[in-house]
């Protein structure tokens, strides 16, 4: 099997597998992905296009020699079973749920990436339990479990020789991928670092079929979607120089929290999600400005001193004693 040359620096998606033929991408791979484009809101421009136009748009495939050629994101979007398991075997998802010990789902997906999305959301629907106290909040927010889907799939190395792990178990979700952080940000940085890609094709391609968004900023939706909740934030602190591992917890949210949340949202106000990490600190205890920051491991107060002044004319917090603590509704009537 002929790759083209490949460091970290390089795209690894966007290499092209010299042994493949064009035959072995398309078919019902690729009515899937025209599927997409139609129901994940992806850009309409491409499903007028022929089927070699549309591979192209895409970038699975590179024209060399005058024939088109299909590349590793094209292998993993639109490549048949029999091509998947020849050039990129280990490009699968192991998942497994655990409940009370015992093993309730232990399955090794394979296919191609939009197939392993399908089955993954299936899974995670199943899995996905209601509060009793407010049933319409569920275990997780399903659009944190995409972004941590996508998030693993998009960045991974491909070049590692093992498959991305999912463990769902009644703690919560654990997404482990291989390869380290690319940009090479320690876990507790993540939030704030550059957003970089290991494989920007192939992220570019899934943004195109309407899968994620184009703004590049799926780490810090998956930290909203929790926070706004009330629940802790996604801990990346398992990672290491050879993995990347994050853990979604499965928790009641607090519910005076988001519903104070939830309002102020409502009423047009904006929280970022710096903004949300310091109120979930503050729910129960009041904190100096110091042990904020040192929570939340900011190494400058500089942007924590903008957001707890906004949190202040919000009248979300106030400021005695020197502690910020947070100004709860009188009554729930209020809330």
């Amino acid at each position: 099997m002929a790759f083209s040359p490949f460091n970290e620096f390089t795209d690894f998606s966007a290499t092209v597998v010299f042994e493949a033929l064009y035959e072995e991408l398309g078919g019902e791979k690729r009515d899937r992905l025209r599927r997409a484009v139609k129901e994940e809101n992806g850009e309409k421009e491409l499903l007028s296009l022929s089927d070699a136009e549309f591979d192209a748009a895409l970038h699975l495939t590179e024209i060399r020699g005058g024939i088109p050629v299909p590349t590793v994101a094209g292998i993993l979007l639109e490549g048949k079973d029999e091509a998947v398991e020849r050039f990129l075997p280990s490009s699968g998802i192991h998942v497994r749920v655990v409940s009370d010990f015992k093993t309730e789902l232990d399955e090794e997906l394979g296919g191609t990436i939009p197939e392993m999305i399908d089955r993954m959301r299936e899974i995670f629907r199943q899995n996905n339990g209601k509060g009793s106290a407010r049933p319409e909040i569920t275990d997780f927010s399903l659009e944190s479990l995409d972004e941590l889907l996508f998030n693993a799939l998009i960045h991974r190395d491909y070049t590692m020789g093992v498959p991305t792990e999912i463990l769902v178990d009644p703690e919560g979700v654990e997404i482990t991928s291989p390869g380290m952080l690319f940009n090479r940000a320690s876990p507790e940085k993540l939030l704030y670092a550059n957003s970089i890609s290991r494989n920007p094709v192939l992220g570019r391609a899934l943004r195109m079929l309407g899968f994620c968004t184009m703004n590049g900023n799926g780490v810090r939706e998956i930290f909203y979607s929790a926070l706004k909740y009330g629940r802790p934030e996604p801990d990346y602190s398992q990672s290491t120089e050879k993995q990347v591992s994050v853990f979604l917890h499965r928790i009641q949210p607090d519910l005076a929290l988001s519903s104070l949340i939830e309002k102020t949202l409502s009423n047009g106000s904006r929280l970022s999600v710096t903004a949300l990490r310091v109120l979930y600190q503050l729910r129960r205890t009041p904190l100096t400005a110091e042990e904020i920051a040192d929570r939340l491991s900011l190494s400058s107060q500089g942007r924590l001193v903008v957001v707890l002044e906004n949190l202040l004319a919000l009248k979300l917090v106030e400021f005695t004693d020197s502690r910020y603590r947070i100004l709860w509704p009188s009554s729930a009537d209020d809330i």
